[in-house]
């Protein structure tokens, strides 16, 4: 089973009132940094004595004891754990109450929610559908840091043997897996982030290397410990070898300055001739808690990090941002949400570290030697400085030449220059400037649009030189939707323009999508391309002329092609609800939750494409995304779902429609398994070229999506790079509904991008 993302959830009941926090390594720490433990030796457990799903008392309590053990195998840890006796009843809904966030009874309860809904009534109805379990320290003080209770809930309703889309069912070796790694809570682990890349890619033969304190659970592997859970444990509970038999690094995460410590960047430590499995990982600042009881914490401790338990070897040391998604129960990290990395991921590069490439270039690594019982110290990173769009200055603009002219680009680390000019229809003195330069060879309209971008722009046209700048139009939300910029304006041939594009007030920027076009139209001169052209009276100030004379709105809406969020479709009114740059006409996907547009780690590779052979075409897909319904309540089988495929103008290039029903002899139809549905076409050509889609639960709402298409005719050429990619899991209703993804593989440098080869014949966006 490959990354099924279930709720794996870390609930600290009493202690959460004492104002603790979460740090990488450990759950709980106090605010001298030091880490709660359990004193108890063997640690004590009290199962329930009821049932779990199907399994009676004492298989469920036989499984316990496994789950446990798991941990007390460590060799570098000292661990061990006793069964201390059976609550004094059976609990359920009626009186859980007396056992869970309950102190000073002695008593550390592992309880059997055989049904599901001790979880419903903890976390709300519905959540016994995506939570199997949750655990973690019960009872202790932080001064001194000490666990004395400890509990679990074990959501029986996953392995009851029935299997409906409200009661789901998952196999009992990747149930084991999840209380592998609630019992690691319950010792007082928290996340962790190794085995990032493997969790998500996709294939199920790397997943070795995900650590069982992933935040998600990636099927059953998680039932066993990788060297960092290994470390973690033993970093609580140490036994002797541990310090003698392996060695330390540990250092520092700095800002630019080199002075400033930084909280919240993830620290990987990676021995060279293995660094899949032979990883370590923490936090920068993952012991600073000064809000917390026992401190204040020494200030050194805000940037520090620790990676102890390494065999010995040559390592690279690396740091990345904490994923975004990893937030509140799913927590990684000292930080909630965590901390966005002020500049890019980078190594640790020996005496070439810095602020700057050069000499620092974040994309090099300088190994370290590490020894048995040695610590590697002063292992500082200095986190690099971030690098500016090209464009960020108005003495350095893009320059356009030949139009329709498109352009996407991160502005996140655009600056604001102390000369850059006041704009009229913004606040004043935007922030996050990028700029454009276009000279029109006649007179006539420029259209500017930034539609789908993903932050309030301000656009506004000068002519003149930087320094000395003479605004001639400005727009904030011509759009009419989403604080994006929609703005027309009459040119003068030969004359130079400058663009500026802003984010609306205090810093921040994003992802810009720029379009501007140009058109003679309505110069009162027949140009190329027309065969009239009565000037503005009779053809507008928009730039959009008549069909008689310049053929720019294929579907004589009245708007023009260029900026038509439905090119192909008329839709005079231009509605976009969802604000995507797809309008209501033609999208089929609305999308109204970002985990619908921000896909992990996505792959869309086309071949054959424009290669002059006959059903020569492939297509693969893989990503996950989150449905805006936030529940795995989709079914293909009986609603269908749907694939298409954009080019960089919008138009729609493949589009393919599954059909719903249930898979028999060669198909086309669907054959659910438990959390998976599959369709299969065995036929020649298979439906549009397409021979298999998956579509797998990963819980709260995530699935993971497959499609495999070859021997197909696409009408697709690599002039239509960069490409859009939505899917649908039903038909209309669904994708109104938000059971759909929709992702944009933008142009570089931005990821995702896409890329050309093998003669134009090759896609790949990623």
């Amino acid at each position: 089973m490959k990354g099924r993302r279930l709720g794996l959830l870390v609930v600290v009941l009493g202690l959460a009132r004492a104002g603790v926090a979460l740090g990488a390594g450990a759950l709980i720490v106090n605010g001298a940094g030091t880490p709660m433990v359990w004193t108890a030796d063997p640690i004590p457990f009290n199962p329930d004595r009821g049932g779990l799903g199907t399994l009676n008392n004492a298989a469920a309590v036989a499984d316990v004891t496994a789950d446990f053990a798991v941990w007390a195998a460590v060799p570098t840890a000292t661990l061990h754990f006793a069964n201390a006796g059976p609550l004094p009843v059976d609990v359920g809904r009626n009186n859980y109450h007396q056992y869970l966030d309950v102190c000073g009874d002695g008593l550390s309860p592992i309880i059997f929610d055989t049904d599901g809904t001790i979880t419903d009534d903890v976390f709300g109805a519905g959540a016994s559908q995506s939570i199997l379990g949750f655990a973690g320290p019960d009872c202790g003080t932080l001064v001194p840091p000490v666990v004395t209770e400890g509990v679990a809930v074990l959501n029986g309703k996953w392995i009851d043997g029935v299997q409906t889309a409200g009661n789901p069912e998952i196999p009992r070796a990747v149930f084991d897996a999840v209380f592998v790694h609630e019992f690691g809570h319950y010792v007082n682990l928290d996340h962790s982030q190794v085995g990032l890349t493997e969790a998500f890619d996709a294939d199920p033969s790397n997943d070795d290397a995900v650590a069982t304190m992933f935040p998600f659970l990636i099927g059953a592997v998680g039932a066993t410990l990788t060297l960092d859970d290994r470390v973690a444990v033993s970093t609580l509970y140490p036994s002797a070898a541990f310090a003698t038999d392996f060695g330390t690094i540990a250092g520092r995460v700095l800002r630019s300055d080199g002075t400033t410590p930084f909280q919240g960047a993830y620290v990987i430590a990676r021995r060279t001739d293995d660094p899949r499995l032979t990883a370590v990982g923490t936090a920068s600042g993952a012991r600073f808690f000064p809000a917390a009881a026992g401190g204040p914490p020494a200030p050194a401790l805000e940037g520090e990090y620790e990676l102890p338990g390494l065999p010995p070897g040559q390592y690279t040391v690396e740091i990345e941002e904490i994923d975004g998604s990893f937030t509140a129960g799913s927590n990684v990290g000292p930080l909630d949400p965590p901390a966005k990395l002020p500049g890019p991921p980078e190594f640790w590069n020996g005496a070439d570290e810095a602020s700057t490439d050069p000499p620092d270039d974040p994309s090099l690594a300088t190994p370290l030697a590490v020894a048995a019982g040695t610590t590697q110290t002063g292992v500082d990173v200095v986190l690099n400085l971030p690098t500016p769009p090209a464009n960020d200055d108005c003495a350095a603009p893009v320059v356009i030449g030949a139009t329709p002219f498109a352009d996407v680009r991160s502005t996140g680390f655009a600056t604001t220059a102390a000369g850059d000019p006041d704009t009229v229809c913004g606040t004043g003195h935007d922030s996050n400037s990028v700029w454009y330069a276009f000279t029109p060879p006649a007179g006539g309209f420029v259209t500017i649009d930034t539609r789908g971008s993903t932050y309030d722009t301000v656009v506004t046209v000068f002519q003149g030189g930087c320094g000395a700048l003479a605004e001639v139009a400005c727009d904030d939300d011509g759009a009419g939707t989403s604080h994006l910029s929609l703005l027309s304006f009459a040119t003068a041939g030969g004359t130079p323009y400058l663009v500026e594009v802003t984010d609306y007030g205090s810093p921040g920027g994003g992802t810009l999508r720029f379009a501007l076009d140009f058109t003679t139209c309505g110069n009162g001169v027949v140009d190329a391309g027309e065969t009239c052209d009565h000037g503005t009276a009779g053809n507008g100030v928009d730039g959009c002329c008549s069909a008689a004379c310049h053929l720019v709105d294929a579907d004589g809406d009245g708007v023009c092609d260029v900026f038509d969020d439905c090119p192909t479709t008329a839709d005079p009114a231009q509605a976009d609800v969802d604000g995507d740059g797809i309008g209501d006409a033609c999208d089929l996907c609305r999308t109204t939750d970002p985990g619908q547009t921000h896909w992990v780690r996505p792959k869309l590779q086309l071949s054959g494409v424009a290669d002059g052979k006959v059903a020569n075409d492939s297509l693969r897909l893989g990503a996950e995304f989150r449905l805006a319904t936030g529940a795995f309540s989709i079914d293909p089988r009986a609603n269908g779902a749907a694939l298409e495929v954009r080019s960089a103008a919008g138009l729609p290039k493949i589009a393919i429609t599954l059909p719903a029903g249930a898979f028999a002899g060669s198909g086309p139809g669907w054959i659910r398994n438990v959390g998976r549905y599959s369709f299969f076409d065995r036929r020649p050509g298979g439906t549009g070229g397409v021979s298999k889609m998956s579509v797998t639960d990963r819980g709260g709402g995530r699935l993971a999506v497959s499609v495999t298409a070859k021997g197909a005719d696409f009408a697709l050429a690599a002039g239509d790079a960069p490409l859009g990619v939505t899917v649908v899991l039903g038909g209309a209703a669904a994708g109104a509904a938000g059971e759909c993804g929709e992702m944009r593989f933008e142009s570089p440098p931005l990821a995702p991008a896409c890329s050309v080869g093998r003669g134009g014949t090759r896609i790949t966006c990623r």
